[in-house]
């Protein structure tokens, strides 16, 4: 948004600061939350200022495609106002790139890199994607990405974590720039986010293997997770399903908080090498396991890619709505409930491309179960931003604003009240149990 002769106006006025011209601030890390971030901020009076309360006008996607389904975009850019003390308005663009939790806490600690396995790529490692993260830029009209390194906006404000940083790949060092300071004060945990275990779609099953597998056993997942395709009969206790089949692991990458959710989950440390796969997918130039769109699919279209996975959950929800009718591999996921019932909430995503939800050692995945400690796959969503930022910066201005936003918009929505619903994010106001930090049993409070 240019300086026009509305905003001299206003200035002149005194309604609006001289810094309303745009303070760009920046928001990595975590997918996890992402349509929630999408609420507070698209909502007048929340993250930013409503035109009804005084501000002279109210916030707006700016970026390109600007429609009402961007709640699931990994790159948005918000434009609003925020009340300094004075009772002057400054304007924000707060510019997000969502791409994993662990690369979020790694750009917010101003990292220069995080090696990622592609043994499958290079036989070695490639550079993870999101660290640093590529921003959309205003020169572009918020319509491109620049280099993540040299074009505005090249640093990292604020990020999103699915766990916190004590269980990251960047460790938390005093008095280095690895230590994050917490916009708002407090543990910077602002929510929970619950995951499910879902199985790919199959239209024609040749065997029965697929139709029996109908839960989800921690003890199963940490076999396949460590040492890749295993038989069906560890998953489904038929002895009759044909040992030709085989189960398999889709995943994250070592980027996201959905992959160290997961390893907590199943009691196996985070840094653990996993043998994981991938459906009619490819790896790009930059060694990027990128999935190639959503087909019928036969052996030859499956790519065992070990250590590595992906760098969304979105590409996960598409290996498992990929049709495995012409195939013996039965692909399993865990998932958070954006990408595997869609957004907006149950409209969408794997689910509705006939990938199926399972219940975990029995127990499926509700508001209630994951509030009274009967379902443990879930995590304490964080907010993080970079080392030094002080509470008056732009950064921590805005990061305060967020953070109070995600909390009462979980709560104005009403998430996590109603007990069979599953909703993607849950206030910790409701949790009647608590985890020992980020991983072990719930246990209850």
């Amino acid at each position: 948004m240019k300086k026009s002769l509305i905003t001299a106006g206003l200035l002149a006025l005194g309604l609006i600061s001289t810094a309303s011209a745009n303070t760009i601030v920046t928001l990595t890390g975590s997918t996890a939350y992402r349509a929630v971030v999408y609420q507070a901020c698209t909502t007048p009076g929340v993250v930013f200022a409503s035109a009804a309360s005084g501000a002279p006008a109210d916030v707006a996607v700016v970026s390109t495609p600007a429609n009402p389904n961007n709640n699931g975009a990994n790159d948005i850019v918000y434009e609003g106002y925020i009340k300094n003390t004075d009772g002057t308005y400054t304007l924000y663009d707060l510019v997000c790139s969502f791409t994993g939790s662990e690369a979020g806490i790694a750009a917010a600690a101003q990292s220069a890199g995080i090696n990622n396995p592609t043994p499958a790529f290079n036989g070695g490692t490639s550079p993870l994607p999101g660290v640093p993260p590529k921003y959309l830029t205003q020169a572009s009209g918020w319509q491109t990405k620049g280099d993540g390194t040299t074009t505005v906006p090249h640093t990292t404000d604020l990020a999103m974590a699915d766990t916190s940083q004590a269980v990251s790949l960047t460790k938390s060092v005093a008095g280095t720039a690895t230590e994050l300071a917490i916009p708002g004060g407090g543990t910077g945990i602002v929510g929970i986010v619950p995951f499910v275990y879902m199985k790919g779609h199959n239209s024609a099953p040749t065997t029965s293997s697929w139709g029996h597998l109908v839960n989800i056993t921690h003890a199963a997942v940490r076999v396949a997770i460590q040492s890749g395709a295993q038989v069906p009969r560890l998953f489904t206790g038929n002895a009759g399903d044909p040992d030709t089949d085989q189960v398999i692991v889709v995943g994250r990458n070592i980027g996201s908080g959905t992959h160290v959710n997961q390893m907590l989950d199943l009691g196996i440390p985070v840094a653990t090498p996993v043998d994981q796969f991938a459906i009619n997918s490819t790896y790009s130039a930059a060694g990027v396991l990128t999935q190639n769109g959503v087909i019928a699919y036969t052996d030859a279209n499956v790519l065992e890619v070990g250590a590595d996975g992906f760098d969304s959950g979105g590409s996960v929800a598409n290996c498992l709505k990929c049709d495995g009718k012409g195939s013996a591999f039965i692909p399993i996921g865990m998932l958070g409930l954006s990408d595997a019932f869609g957004l907006p909430i149950h409209t969408g995503g794997a689910e509705a491309g006939g990938a199926v939800a399972l219940p975990l050692d029995g127990v499926t995945e509700s508001n209630g179960a994951v509030e009274n400690a009967q379902y443990g796959d879930w995590g304490h969503e964080h907010i993080y931003g970079k080392h030094g930022q002080l509470s008056t910066d732009p950064g921590g201005i805005v990061g305060a604003h967020v953070r109070t936003g995600i909390t009462s918009t979980l709560t104005t929505l009403g998430w996590g009240t109603v007990a069979a619903t599953q909703d993607i994010g849950i206030p910790t106001s409701l949790m009647h149990c608590d985890k020992p930090g980020d991983g072990g049993d719930p246990a209850p409070l």
